[in-house]
């Protein structure tokens, strides 16, 4: 199964949010697709996807519609298109 993980999304991200994607990868054995800044998520030994842009707390929803370049968006994008299952 591949995964893809918001590594922007949570209240501690992104660190926390790469500490439970990576264990997730080494305890359930799956595949993990991080998604998020390229300076956050290159380099950390997984496939990522960059998305620079992201989705803020007191983004407006228009915002949020706008920012094709979210983590967000961008995750959501690969599970429509069934690069990712989940």
């Amino acid at each position: 199964m591949r995964i893809a993980v918001d590594v922007m999304g949570g209240d501690r991200a992104p660190d926390e949010v790469l500490k439970g994607a990576l264990l997730a990868r080494e305890e359930l054995g799956c595949e993990i697709v991080l998604v998020g800044p390229e300076a956050v998520v290159k380099g950390k030994g997984v496939q990522f996807v960059v998305a620079e842009d992201v989705v803020k707390m007191d983004d407006k929803p228009l915002e949020v519609l706008r920012k094709k370049n979210s983590s967000m968006h961008v995750g959501l994008q690969l599970l429509k298109d069934g690069s990712v299952d989940a």
